[in-house]
């Protein structure tokens, strides 16, 4: 049991209200990943030292939220993103079954450090989140992020409604792609921390 007079939150299918004052039961997790442990199920099948995801540890210069692992996209030698002058993309799906019910929600936190360019060149690098419904196929753009000149450094935590998805197994797919091979010398990006959560006091 929560304690009673702890803020929380009660979730409908579309939005999330503070609650205070009443006994808030722990939140309802149905999957997470920190990427800590020996079997993440994330992390590519690669062994590759070229750009692409895969679990990285602070002690390899990965920057991280919590514990000390993250999911890299980029270079894991040169903490880059720069192939040469090439265009480099790449993409890694996390397979959920969305439990049934309200307010339910799938959440991560980011960092990106994409673009260094400070001339006038157009910004193509993006960074973006679909979930594919498995049984239909059908695919959701449900985040994308095209950053504008300079880098973003810092963690953002990023939450996604699955209420069109109750009930259903999705392919959650991180991808992201420069568009091209110029100005790719950030680190690239990092995610750690994704949860399928529901916040909802007395349950």
């Amino acid at each position: 049991a929560g304690a009673v007079g702890t803020s929380c939150a009660r979730c409908t299918a579309n939005t999330c209200t503070p609650v205070t004052n009443e006994t808030c039961a722990a939140p309802l997790i149905a999957y997470a990943e920190n990427f800590d442990s020996s079997a993440s199920s994330l992390e590519p099948a690669t062994t590759s030292t070229t750009v692409g995801w895969r679990v990285l540890s602070s002690y390899e210069g990965a920057q991280v939220r919590s514990g000390l692992y993250s999911l890299y996209f980029g270079d894991p030698l040169a903490l880059t993103y720069d192939d040469g002058g090439q265009t480099v993309s790449g993409e890694v799906n996390w397979m959920v079954s969305v439990p049934e019910g309200d307010g339910w929600v799938i959440e991560w936190w980011q960092l990106l450090s994409l673009d260094l360019s400070d001339v006038p060149l157009p910004i193509n690098d993006v960074f973006q989140v679909t979930i594919i419904e498995l049984e239909s196929s059908s695919v959701t753009t449900v985040f994308s992020n095209k950053p504008s000149y300079g880098a973003y450094e810092l963690w953002s935590k990023q939450t996604v409604d699955l209420a069109p998805f109750a009930g259903k197994s999705v392919a959650v797919l991180f991808s992201f792609t420069s568009g091209d091979g110029a100005y790719n010398d950030g680190k690239g990006i990092f995610l750690d921390d994704l949860r399928v959560i529901r916040w909802a006091p007395g349950n």
